[in-house]
């Protein structure tokens, strides 16, 4: 992510919505610090794992 609009943080939200009705999960990976900034301000943190590095599948070990 290196710019997040309001509609674009929407599809986010969908996207997770939509991946827990099918049992499924959404990660995003190499999140730059000032997209986090505003992921969080929006919420989006609390329903969504952003990752700096890699994620948890990543060689990196996911730090969150």
């Amino acid at each position: 992510m290196s710019y997040q609009s309001p509609d674009g943080c929407a599809v986010f939200f969908m996207a997770v919505r939509t991946a827990r009705a099918h049992g499924m999960r959404v990660v995003v990976n190499q999140v730059p610090p000032q997209a986090r900034r505003t992921a969080s301000q929006l919420g989006l943190e609390r329903v969504l794992p952003l990752y700096e590095g890699d994620g948890p599948f990543g060689s990196g070990g996911g730090e969150q």
